[in-house]
C-alpha cells in the first residue's frame, strides 16, 4: 500500500474513532484549572474534555462560562488536534478555555456543554509575574485566533469580534500577536478605495477598529475642500451622427448611473427576480447567511411600491422606464431616481392622487405633502420626519422623476434644458454605437466616466468616510453599552465608558460637529437623519474638512492621480430569448474596465493575442477552459493556448462529514479531466519529469505527480489517467470560433449530470456551515456581552442591520437539545451525530442552471464580455417541481419587450472591430 493511502487510512481511523463511541449525555469531565490574580483582570485556564453528545453545543460555539457572582468575563476556547486536521470541532476531545477574572477569592464557575458541570478555582496566593504575564498573553493569543476562526466562517460583517478585540487591546494596553500584525497590514488605497467606492460590508468593522484604537485629531482647524483630481483626458471618439438615442436618455444628467428597463414588464420581471431571493439576486450563486432587503426600502422610500402602481403601469401609460442615481448606496441612504416616460397626460393625474392618498393615509406618522422650490420650479416632496419617506417628484415633458435627492432633482431639469445629459454625451453616443438601441435589451446598464469621477471627489468622499464614522458611532455605543453592563457599569452614561475604555475618547466628536441619538425607537445622526436612512450624499454640503481629513484626502487623491490616472465607462446590456421547455437564455454584452488598471498590468502581460478558433473538446466536457497566453510569465517566450476541462463522470460525493486535506488531495486525483497546451507546450514542458522525451506512443510519465503526459500533432496533454488521454487522441482539435476571445469557458448542464449530486453535497455543506457561523454569532453575543439567549437574535439583527437568515431554509429558534437544554438552532439542521442532506434538497445554481459560455477579449483598456445563461423557469427554489412562487407570477415569453425567439438573436459584434460596422457572428 502507498504511504498516500496508509497516511490517510490512520486520519480516517481517527475520525471514525471519535465518532462511534456511544452517545450518553453528560457533563465536561474537568482535567485541570488554574487560576492567576491580577490588576485590572487575573487570567485562569480550564481544561476539559467533552462527551459525545455535546456536538451541536460544540459546533454551533454553545459551551458556555459562567461564575456565579459573574466576575469571570472573556473566555476564549481552544480545542485539540484533530478540529485543526479536520477544520471543524471535534467532540470528545480534550479542550481548554481562558478566560479573565476580577478578585482573588475562589470561582465557582460553571461549564455548560449539554449538561454543565461545575468547578471551584482557587486563585495562586503567592504572586508569579512571570507566569503571569506568561498566561496572559496565552489567553489574549487565544481570544484573537477565536476571533480569527470566527471571521472566517461568518457571512455576517465581524462587529463584534472587531470591537471586543480592539477594545481590549486598547484598554488592557496589549500589542496584536505576531501573526496577526502579519495578517493585518495596512491596505493599499486601490483597497481601500475600492472598499469605499462599493460600500462593502468590512468597511463597518474597519470604522470600528479605528475608532478604537486611533486617538482622537488633535488638530480640529477647518481646512477648505481641495479641488478635485485632474484625470486624464479620454480619446477622442467619432460617433455616427445619426445614431439612435432613446428619448429618456435627455433627461439623465451624465454624472449618473443609468439602469434602463425601456418598459414596465422588464422591470417587473428584474423586481420578482429579486424578491424570489429575498431581495438579492446573488442568492440565486451564493449562500448568504443576512439579506439586507435594501431594494425593498428604496422604493418605500420613494412611494413607487405598491400593487395599484405596477397595475397602473403594467404597459398603458409607461413608453419607458429607467433607475438613474449618483451612487449606489442603498443600505444607508441612496442618492437616486426613477424615471418614467409616460405615453399621454393621465400618469400626471394617476400619481398625483397616489401621492395625496399616501400622505392622507400616513399623517399619524407624520408624513406630509407639500410644494417647494427646486431650482426655479416647484417640485412636490412627500416627506416623513425621520426620512423614511423622502420622495421628490417633477414632470418634465411627459418625463416623470421621483427621487430621494434634492440635488438629482436640480441636474433633471439641467439635463432636460440641454446642459450635461446623457443624449449629448460623446461616450454615451459611442456607448449606443456598440450596444444599439434597436437591440432591444431588455435591461441596459451604463456608469459613465463622470459617474465614477463623481464618487472619487472630494466632496464625495469626505462624506462617505464620515457617515461610515457616523455608523460605526451607532455601533460602536451599542457594543459599548453591552459590554459595560455585562461588567457591571452603567451603560447610560457615556463618560464612564469612556473612562473604563469601553469607548474610546474620540466618541462622538465627528468632523462635521454630528452627534448620535436615541430617538423614538431608533437612531439617529443628527445631521444626516435616521439610520438606515441618510439623507443622501448628493444633498449634503461639505463646506470644510479638518487637518487630519485633508492629510488623509491627499494621500487618496494623489494615489488616484499617480496610479488610477483615468476611469473608463462601463457597459453592459442583457437580453433574454426563449429556448423552448420552459428554458430562457440570458445574453450578456458588456465592455468593462477593471478599476485600478495599475492592479492588473500583470494581466495584460500574461494574456496572449486573441483566439480566433477554439479546442474542441469531447462529448463528455462538462466544464472547458480556454486562455491564450503570451508566455512571457511562464514559459520560453512562445504564445499559445492552454485548455482544461473537467467530464461528467465526476465521483459521486455524499458524505457531509469533513474532509480531510489527504481526501482533498485524492478527490483531486480522481477527478476525470485533462489539461493541455496548443500549438506549443508552454510551461508544461516545466512540470516535473514531464519535459523528457515521449515514448513511440507519444507517453511521458511523471512518478513524481503520478501524472501522464501525451504529445501528438501539436498538442500536450496531461491527465491522472492515461486512458483518458487515449480516448481524447481521437476527439481533440481546432474548430474556427464564433468571435475572437483570449478566454473562454463552457459549462454544461450541471443539474443532468454526475456532477449534480456532488454540487448539492458542497453547496448543502457550505449553507450548513454558514447556517452554524450565525449561530455562533448569538452565542458569542451571549458569552462575551451577556445578552439574554432568548433576545440574542433580535440584538445581532437590530446591531447589524440586517435579518439573519438560513441558506437552508430553516428558522433560528431557541429550543430544547435533544438533551433537553436550550440552544440556538435551525429547524432544517441535520442530526450532528449523523448528518445526512435531505433527499429533496437542490443547491439554488442546479435549480436553475442549464449552461453557460463565457468569452472575454482586452480591447486597449477595456474587456469585452460576451456570455450567455440558460435558465430552466419550470421549477424554482422551494416549488418541489411545480410551478410556484415568482416563477408563476412571471408573465410568459412573448409578454416581454426585447424578449424574442432564438433565431431572432441580433449580429454579434467583433470585439476588433472599431469602425462601428456590425457583423454576423463568424464573418469577417
Amino acid at each position: 500500500m502507498k504511504r498516500f493511502d496508509i497516511l490517510m487510512a490512520v486520519v480516517l481511523l481517527m475520525a471514525v474513532a471519535c465518532a462511534s463511541n456511544e452517545t450518553i449525555a453528560q457533563p465536561p469531565s474537568i482535567l485541570g484549572a488554574e487560576a492567576w490574580p491580577g490588576q485590572p483582570f487575573g487570567v485562569g485556564k480550564i481544561s476539559f474534555r467533552t462527551g459525545q453528545e455535546g456536538r451541536l453545543i460544540q459546533n454551533t460555539g454553545g459551551l458556555l462560562l459562567h461564575e456565579a457572582e459573574n466576575r469571570v468575563f472573556y473566555p476564549a476556547f481552544t480545542s485539540g488536534l484533530l478540529s485543526k486536521v479536520f477544520d471543524r470541532p471535534v467532540v470528545g476531545g480534550v479542550q481548554s478555555v481562558w478566560f479573565l477574572f476580577r478578585g482573588e477569592q475562589p470561582l465557582t464557575i460553571s461549564l455548560r456543554a449539554d449538561e454543565s458541570v461545575t468547578v471551584t478555582v482557587t486563585p495562586e496566593r503567592r504572586r508569579r509575574p512571570a507566569r503571569e504575564r506568561l498566561a496572559f498573553q496565552s489567553w489574549w493569543r487565544q481570544f484573537n485566533a477565536a476571533s480569527n476562526e470566527r471571521r472566517e466562517a461568518g457571512d455576517y460583517p465581524p462587529l463584534v469580534e472587531t470591537y471586543l478585540a480592539s477594545m481590549l487591546q486598547r484598554r488592557l494596553g496589549l500589542n496584536e500577536p505576531l501573526l496577526e500584525r502579519a495578517r493585518e497590514r495596512r491596505g493599499d488605497e486601490f483597497q481601500e478605495t475600492f472598499n469605499l467606492l462599493f460600500d462593502v460590508e468590512s468597511i463597518r468593522a474597519e470604522s470600528i477598529r479605528q475608532l478604537m484604537t486611533t486617538p482622537p485629531d488633535a488638530d480640529l482647524a477647518v481646512m477648505p475642500v481641495p479641488p478635485p483630481a485632474t484625470w486624464s483626458a479620454p480619446p477622442p471618439l467619432v460617433v455616427p451622427v445619426e445614431i439612435e438615442i432613446e428619448a429618456i436618455a435627455r433627461f439623465v444628467p451624465v454624472e449618473c448611473f443609468y439602469l434602463r428597463f425601456g418598459n414596465w414588464n422588464n422591470q417587473l420581471w428584474l423586481k420578482r427576480l429579486m424578491s424570489e431571493y429575498g431581495g438579492d439576486l446573488s442568492q440565486m450563486v451564493s449562500l448568504r447567511g443576512h439579506r439586507g432587503g435594501d431594494t425593498q426600502k428604496m422604493l418605500d422610500q420613494l412611494v413607487l411600491e405598491s400593487s395599484q402602481i405596477d397595475d397602473w403601469f403594467g404597459g398603458n401609460l409607461i413608453e419607458d422606464v429607467a433607475v438613474i442615481g449618483t451612487d449606489l448606496y442603498v443600505e444607508e441612504g441612496p442618492s437616486n431616481a426613477v424615471l418614467l416616460l409616460a405615453k399621454n397626460d393621465s400618469l400626471e393625474d394617476r400619481i398625483s392622487k397616489r401621492r395625496t392618498a399616501y400622505a392622507s393615509q400616513h399623517a399619524d406618522d407624520g408624513v406630509t405633502l407639500t410644494e417647494v422650490p427646486v431650482a426655479g420650479r416647484t417640485v412636490t416632496l412627500l416627506a416623513s420626519p425621520d426620512n423614511r419617506v423622502r420622495s421628490f417628484h417633477a414632470v418634465v415633458d411627459r418625463c416623470h422623476i421621483t427621487s430621494s435627492s434634492q440635488r438629482i432633482i436640480e441636474r433633471f431639469f439641467e439635463a432636460a434644458d440641454g446642459s450635461g445629459s446623457l443624449v449629448g454625451n460623446a461616450e454615451f453616443r459611442g456607448a449606443r454605437t456598440v450596444l444599439p438601441l434597436e437591440h432591444d435589451h431588455t435591461v441596459f446598464i451604463y456608469l459613465s466616466r463622470a459617474f465614477f469621477e463623481n464618487l472619487l471627489s472630494p466632496r464625495y468622499q469626505i462624506e462617505l468616510a464620515r457617515r461610515n464614522r457616523s455608523l460605526a458611532n451607532i455601533q460602536l455605543l451599542q457594543l459599548a453599552q453591552w459590554a459595560a453592563v455585562h461588567e457591571g457599569y452603567a451603560d447610560d452614561d457615556i463618560g464612564q465608558m469612556i473612562q473604563h475604555g469601553f469607548l474610546p475618547e474620540s466618541f462622538n466628536q465627528l468632523p462635521d460637529g454630528s452627534a448620535s441619538n436615541w430617538i423614538d425607537g431608533a437612531w439617529h445622526d443628527s445631521m444626516r437623519g435616521r439610520r438606515g436612512y441618510y439623507l443622501p450624499i448628493a444633498d449634503v454640503d461639505v463646506q470644510s474638512i479638518t487637518a487630519a481629513e485633508s492629510a488623509w484626502l491627499n494621500e487618496r487623491l494623489a494615489f488616484f492621480q499617480e496610479e488610477l490616472r483615468e476611469v473608463d465607462p462601463l457597459l453592459l446590456a442583457f437580453k433574454r430569448f426563449d429556448l423552448g421547455n420552459n428554458v430562457e437564455r440570458v445574453v450578456v454584452d458588456g465592455r468593462v474596465a477593471p478599476f485600478g488598471k495599475e492592479k492588473y498590468g500583470w494581466l495584460g502581460n500574461l494574456l496572449g493575442p486573441p483566439m480566433t478558433v477554439e479546442i474542441r473538446g469531447g462529448p463528455d466536457d462538462l466544464i472547458a477552459f480556454q486562455a491564450s497566453l503570451s508566455g512571457n510569465l511562464l514559459s520560453r517566450g512562445e504564445a499559445h493556448q492552454v485548455f482544461a476541462a473537467v467530464q461528467s463522470d465526476v465521483p459521486p460525493r455524499t458524505s457531509l462529514q469533513p474532509a480531510s486535506f489527504l481526501e482533498m488531495l485524492q478527490l483531486l486525483r480522481t477527478t476525470p479531466g485533462y489539461l493541455g497546451a496548443w500549438p506549443t507546450p508552454g510551461y508544461l514542458d516545466r512540470l516535473p519529469a514531464l519535459g523528457a522525451r515521449p515514448d513511440a506512443a507519444g507517453y511521458t510519465y511523471s512518478r513524481i505527480l503520478d501524472v501522464w503526459r501525451l504529445q501528438f500533432d501539436d498538442f500536450s496533454l496531461i491527465s491522472f489517467d492515461r486512458n483518458r488521454l487515449e480516448a481524447a487522441r481521437g476527439w481533440i482539435g481546432v474548430q474556427p470560433a464564433e468571435r475572437p476571445a483570449q478566454v473562454r469557458l463552457r459549462v454544461g448542464d450541471v443539474a443532468n449530470s454526475n456532477l449534480r449530486q456532488w454540487a448539492n453535497v458542497v453547496y448543502f455543506d457550505r449553507a450548513w456551515q454558514t447556517s452554524i457561523a450565525n449561530v455562533r454569532l448569538l452565542n458569542l453575543m451571549i458569552q462575551q456581552l451577556g445578552i439574554p439567549a432568548e433576545t440574542a437574535l433580535d440584538q445581532a439583527e437590530h446591531l447589524l442591520g440586517v435579518t439573519l437568515v438560513c441558506p437552508l431554509g430553516g428558522e433560528y429558534v431557541f429550543a430544547e437539545t435533544g438533551d433537553h437544554s436550550m440552544a440556538w438552532q435551525s429547524t432544517v439542521w441535520p442530526s450532528f451525530d449523523d448528518p445526512q442532506m435531505p433527499s429533496e434538497y437542490t443547491a439554488p445554481p442546479i435549480a436553475w442552471f442549464r449552461g453557460m459560455s463565457l468569452d472575454v477579449y482586452q480591447l486597449q483598456t477595456q474587456f469585452v464580455v460576451h456570455a450567455t445563461l440558460d435558465i430552466a423557469r419550470g421549477a424554482g427554489p422551494g416549488s418541489d417541481g411545480e410551478r410556484g412562487g415568482f416563477w408563476e407570477v412571471l408573465p410568459d415569453f412573448g409578454a416581454f419587450k426585447g424578449f424574442s425567439p432564438l433565431e431572432e438573436l441580433p449580429p454579434a459584434r467583433d470585439p476588433a472591430d472599431t469602425d462601428g460596422e456590425l457583423r454576423a457572428p463568424g464573418k469577417s
